[in-house]
């Protein structure tokens, strides 16, 4: 399963893509913790296969709260009943303690230098924090 700008693409067997629009932000970033979710648990299970379990929750960034309230709160309400019923899994997830969603800002999300086109001055903040540097000809620019 893939997504792309909130939309769910999976490839047929005859070769037609099929999507799910997200009908909100929240619903765009719920999908998208869930997928990191899912992620998450498969790397947990692949280390405990190779007997180095992780002990503590995985720790999921999510710069959405509404995201993260909607995950934590067992009530779907009338603005979440559109939501899958698969994507309650999160939920169960964070029950059962293999993952925490944890709110991140936005404005401090370093991956944002990979995904947005930026003022010059945040790509090189952000740039800079990755550890990036900058070479022109034998001088290094960090």
């Amino acid at each position: 399963m893939s997504f792309f700008l909130g939309m769910e693409v999976k490839q047929d067997h005859g070769g037609v893509f099929i999507c799910q629009v997200a009908q909100s932000t929240t619903e765009a970033e719920y999908v998208a913790a869930t997928t990191a979710v899912n992620q998450a648990i498969w790397l947990r299970r692949m280390l405990a296969d190779l007997h180095m379990e992780q002990k503590e929750p995985t720790q999921i960034l999510v710069d959405n709260q509404a995201a993260i309230f909607i995950s934590n709160n067992l009530v779907f309400h009338g603005r979440t009943k559109h939501f899958k019923i698969k994507l309650s899994f999160l939920r169960e997830a964070q029950r059962e303690g293999e993952v925490k969603l944890i709110y991140y800002r936005t404005e401090d999300q370093g991956t944002d230098v990979l995904t947005k086109a930026l003022p010059k001055a945040r790509f090189e903040a952000l740039r800079n924090k990755l550890g990036v540097c900058n070479y022109r000809g034998k001088e290094e620019i960090c």
